[in-house]
C-alpha cells in the first residue's frame, strides 16, 4: 500500500499532503455547485477504438514504479473524463494501468478508479483537482488477490470486490478505511470470480455479481465461452465450469444471506437488488430466477472439478449490457440495451417487463449514433428526478418514471465504449 507521505517522496508531480500520509475530511468547494459526471475509459478492454478522439489530455499522472502511460504503447492505460452535468469544465486525464469504473466517497472529498486485472489498482484521486490521493497495488506480497473492478460506500467505508486467484476458491469483499485505504475487514463473496458490488436498498446486504469461469479471466483461463477478440458471441460450450451467481451478504456479519444463479446461465457480473431481496441483471428477463438448491449444489461449492458438465450449465444468456439499476421510488429496475434505443423496464412488485423504444426521440439528439455498443453507463441525477446514460458519443438524460428523455439535460461528448458512469 502506497501512502499519500510514499508519493510525496517518490513523486514530485504529487500534491502536497498532510503530516500524518493521510487524507483529510475534505468537503465539496463551496464554489462548485454543479454535478459532476466521471468515466473512465480502459484501453484493455476495446483496443480496436480510436482514442484520438478523447485528445488533447488535460494532464497525465504519474505513479511512482508504474511506467508512464503512452496513449499509443502496449501498456494498459486508463482516460478518466470529468465534466460537469452540463457539459463545462471538461478534463481529460491520462492514468496508468487499466481501471473498469469510478466510485466516490464525498466524505473524503475523492473519487475512486477501480482496476480488475493485474496488476490491479486501487486509486484515489482528488475530486476536485485530479491529483493522486493515494493508491493500493494487487497483487500484494503475501496476498495474491486483485480487485475486482467495483466498489461502494458503507458505514463510513468502502467496500471492493477482490479476486482471489485461486481455481475453485470464493472471492471476497475487502472493507477498507476510505482515507487511508487499508483494509479493516475481510468478508467471503460465496462465488467465483466477484466482479460488481452494490448493496441492498437497506443498506444490510452486499449484493456480489460473479462472472464464474465464463468470460475465462484469472485462473479461468481457456474455461471462457465469450469471444477472446472483444465480441459478445458465445464461441463454444464450456467443458469445465464454475457458474456465474448474485449472491447476498449481510454488512454486519458477512453471513451469507441469500444465493441465486438465472437458470440461463451467462454473465452474472453486474446485478442490482430491490428492498424485497429479489436480484435483477441486465438481461430478459431482468429478474433471476434461480436454480433450486444451489446452496448444495456441488458445482458452487469450493474445490476443484475436472467432471466435465456442458448439458447443465451450457449458456444460454448473452446479456443487454453492462449496467442496470434499481430506483426505488418508482418501484422499477431500468436495463438500457447497450446495442439499440431501448430501455427494459420490470416492475419489482408484478416482475412484468415492458420495452420502450427511445429512438423516436433521439431525432432530438442529431449527435447520438445509435450504432454497436453505444450504451454503458446508468446514474441516478442529484436532482431526484433524472437518471443519465452515458452512450459512446454522450450523455442522454431521462425522466425517472416517464423514462421521457430530455433534451436539454442531454449533450454530445467521445466517449467510446465500455464505461462506468458516476455522478457526485
Amino acid at each position: 500500500m502506497i501512502s499519500r507521505r510514499s508519493f510525496l517522496a517518490l513523486s514530485l508531480t504529487l500534491a502536497a499532503c498532510s503530516s500524518t500520509g493521510q487524507l483529510g475530511a475534505l468537503l465539496r468547494p463551496p464554489g462548485r455547485k454543479r454535478p459532476r459526471y466521471f468515466i473512465s475509459t480502459p484501453s484493455s478492454y476495446w483496443k480496436k477504438q480510436d482514442l484520438s478522439v478523447l485528445e488533447p489530455m488535460s494532464k497525465t499522472l504519474r505513479l511512482p514504479g508504474i511506467a508512464a502511460p503512452d496513449l499509443r504503447g502496449d501498456q494498459p492505460f486508463t482516460i478518466l473524463t470529468a465534466v460537469n452535468d452540463d457539459g463545462t469544465d471538461l478534463h481529460r486525464v491520462l492514468i496508468p494501468l487499466a481501471y473498469h469504473c469510478v466510485a466516490n466517497s464525498p466524505e473524503a472529498g475523492v473519487v475512486y478508479l477501480m482496476g480488475n486485472h493485474r496488476p490491479s489498482a486501487l486509486l484515489a484521486l482528488d475530486a476536485e483537482d485530479l491529483e493522486v490521493a493515494n493508491l493500493v497495488l494487487a497483487p500484494q506480497a503475501g496476498d495474491e488477490r486483485t480487485f475486482g473492478g467495483h466498489g461502494v460506500a458503507v458505514d463510513g467505508h468502502f467496500a471492493y470486490t477482490m479476486n482471489g486467484n485461486k481455481k475453485g476458491f470464493y472471492d471476497s469483499i475487502s472493507i477498507r478505511d476510505p482515507s487511508t485505504l487499508r483494509e479493516v475487514q475481510s468478508y467471503s463473496t460465496y462465488g467465483f470470480q466477484a466482479h460488481e458490488i452494490r448493496l441492498s436498498p437497506d443498506k444490510k446486504y452486499f449484493v456480489c455479481g460473479h462472472y464464474g469461469s465464463y468470460l475465462g479471466q484469472g485462473p479461468y483461463k481457456g474455461m471462457g465461452i465469450y469471444g477472446g477478440d472483444g465480441s459478445y458471441g458465445m464461441n463454444r460450450s464450456p467443458e469445465f465450469v464454475y457458474p456465474s451467481s448474485v449472491t447476498m451478504v449481510e454488512v454486519s456479519s458477512g453471513k451469507r444471506f441469500r444465493a441465486l444463479s438465472d437458470v440461463k446461465s451467462g454473465q452474472e457480473g453486474h446485478a442490482d437488488s430491490d428492498e424485497h431481496y429479489n436480484a435483477y441483471l441486465p438481461n430478459v428477463p431482468a429478474k433471476i430466477h434461480s436454480r433450486k438448491n444451489i446452496e448444495k449444489h456441488p458445482r458452487f461449492q469450493e474445490g476443484e472439478y475436472t467432471k466435465p458438465d456442458r448439458k447443465e450449465f451450457a449458456v444460454t444468456d448473452n446479456s443487454l449490457g453492462i449496467s442496470l439499476a434499481y430506483d426505488r421510488k418508482f418501484g422499477e429496475v431500468i436495463v438500457p440495451d447497450r446495442g439499440s434505443p431501448r430501455l427494459l423496464i420490470t416492475d419489482s412488485k408484478l416482475f412484468r417487463q415492458r420495452e420502450l423504444d427511445f429512438g423516436e426521440q433521439t431525432k432530438a439528439l442529431p449527435w447520438l449514433k445509435v450504432e454497436g455498443d453505444f450504451v454503458s453507463g446508468l446514474d441516478f441525477h442529484p436532482d431526484g428526478k433524472h437518471y443519465i446514460l452515458s452512450t459512446s458519443a454522450g450523455f442522454a438524460a431521462f425522466e425517472r418514471g416517464t423514462h421521457r428523455l430530455n433534451p436539454a439535460m442531454s449533450f454530445p461528448l467521445p466517449l467510446l465504449v465500455h464505461s462506468h458512469l458516476c455522478i457526485i
